[in-house]
């Protein structure tokens, strides 16, 4: 299993697998509810639209495709990256969802449309997953490259850069405010930033192993 994620009104789960599936199960009981058949790779990611209504995921098969949750059913697939997309996720509001692939970019789409809006690329790393911050106007994604980077949206730019791991880092998420940033990396050490001066407000160390990751 590659992911597991939880409906914000925490009724149901989504996983995705190395089986190419995306399945859906009732909480309460473990109940598998719909089967979403469609990728043609292993699915790295899976998460719910806020309302609960739909879920993006993301495929090694260099797709990202949007599902119905009641009927199990494929109701969009993005064909724009040329390799294997690490992540998707919707914004706060549901209207938007960011990827982040191998190819070096990172990519927003309208759900309403279906329309690619924009295309941040990093030249020199790959992107792990991508993620927007609490008001929608920020993505902060971590990267190849030891470090961990927010774009402005508006702009199409980068705002930002958190340096200081010595391994890949594999994960980076705004706090509810947006005011604090978390990154976890291949070092084997998760640390605490500052989003406005970038500074390290804490270095979390102990654990002696940190898990391959195939993801960038």
């Amino acid at each position: 299993m590659s992911t597991a994620a939880l409906s914000a009104d925490d009724r149901r789960v989504v996983t995705s697998s190395s089986d190419w599936t995306v399945r859906l199960w009732k909480a309460d009981n473990g109940k598998q509810v719909a089967l979403c058949r469609g990728h043609r790779g292993v699915v790295r990611s899976a998460a719910f639209s806020p309302d609960g209504q739909w879920v993006v995921t993301a495929s090694a098969d260099c797709t990202t495709r949007m599902w119905d949750c009641d009927s199990g059913k494929e109701t969009y697939c993005w064909r724009v990256h040329d390799r294997a997309v690490n992540s998707a996720a919707f914004s706060r509001d549901g209207r938007y969802v960011v990827t982040a692939c191998r190819d070096r970019t990172i990519r927003i789409f309208d759900v309403a449309s279906r329309d690619e809006l924009c295309v941040l690329r990093h030249e020199m790393a790959f992107p792990g997953e991508a993620s927007f911050s609490p008001g929608g106007r920020r993505i902060i994604a971590p990267y190849s490259d030891c470090t961990a980077r927010i774009w402005d949206v508006g702009t199409r730019s980068e705002t930002g850069v958190f340096s200081g791991h010595e391994g890949d880092v594999w994960s980076a998420k705004f706090s509810p405010d947006g005011r604090k940033l978390v990154t976890a990396s291949q070092d084997c050490t998760a640390r605490v930033w500052d989003v406005e001066t970038k500074k390290v407000l804490a270095v979390l160390k102990g654990h002696l192993k940190c898990r391959s990751l195939d993801l960038i």
